[in-house]
């Protein structure tokens, strides 16, 4: 293939392809219709001899090809944008730009409303994409297809991480009644972080996979829960719940941002990782706790 002979454009197009694995988003991304970036797509299947994207059922799968093309794709645009971004400053005020963010559950209450108002002041051009955190959130970092992600710190290695602040659990009530507790999986935070302590197992109760959720499942009956200190303190009101020290020592969590490090040096992702280190340093403070009784 003779590269005088290929635009340049053709091949931003199909990193977004391959990324959305839909020929609708993917056209939002580069800034081309549905029709146009079907015209794309058959532009770049006749130019590498290749579908590139399958039709399976409902949705799109890459072929082998097109999986081939992946990271040397990516590779050679995040380049190609490096070199670009040398002479290219970033003015929030007037950028027009897409950010996808991975959030934890309880930071989409904590550090997510703050930093929507102050995009909508400084950035309005902005555009925010926020979805859970996964299992899989590392991969989709290496791989570009989330921005940035705020979870707790420790949890991935193989990425560029800034600790953002302190957070800390907190009891509602008293930790021998029946227990509302998160959970992935078999065992429940509660358990995990309290059951070393104790002498015999907690009653849980109720288990759920959101963190916003559990001040709310325990208003009202003789439950407790085990959450976020900046969480709790934001629905304390709401839930109609008291605070309190857990009676035993717990470790405190850390919160962190993490990304890609081939982001590192772009200015707009810099912007914005300096933006929602100054959000999360203000609403991640801590307001002060009844005494354990």
């Amino acid at each position: 293939m003779n590269l005088t002979n290929v635009d340049l454009n053709l091949l931003v197009a199909l990193e977004a392809l391959l990324r959305e694995r839909n020929v609708t988003r993917a056209g939002r991304l580069v800034g081309l219709s549905q029709p146009a970036m079907s015209a794309t797509l058959a532009r770049l299947r006749a130019l590498f001899e290749d579908p590139l994207l399958a039709r399976v059922g409902r949705e799109y799968r890459l072929t082998p090809r097109a999986n081939e093309l992946v990271e040397p794709l990516r590779s050679a645009l995040e380049a190609v944008e490096r070199t670009l971004q040398r002479s290219a400053p970033f003015d929030p005020a007037t950028a027009k730009r897409r950010f996808r963010i991975a959030v934890s559950d309880h930071l989409m209450v904590v550090v997510l409303p703050p930093l929507v108002q102050h995009l909508r002041e400084v950035a309005p051009g902005i555009q925010l994409h926020v979805r859970q955190v996964t299992p899989e959130i590392s991969k989709d970092l290496n791989a570009r297809r989330v921005d940035l992600s705020l979870q707790p710190s420790g949890l991935l290695p193989d990425v560029a991480t800034q600790d953002l602040f302190v957070d800390r659990w907190v009891c509602e009530q008293l930790c021998s009644l029946p227990h509302a507790s998160f959970s992935l999986g078999r065992t429940s935070l509660a358990e995990r972080y309290l059951e070393p302590h104790l002498s015999q197992p907690l009653n849980v109760a109720v288990t759920c996979q959101s963190f916003t959720s559990l001040p709310f499942l325990v208003r009202g009956t003789q439950m407790v829960t085990l959450v976020q200190h900046t969480l709790a303190a934001r629905v304390q009101g709401e839930a109609e719940v008291r605070l309190l020290e857990p009676p035993v020592p717990i470790t405190r969590l850390m919160i962190a941002m993490c990304w890609s490090s081939a982001c590192t040096t772009d200015p707009a992702h810099t912007w914005l990782r300096q933006t929602v280190a100054d959000i999360a340093k203000q609403h991640g403070k801590l307001p002060p706790l009844d005494p354990v009784e």
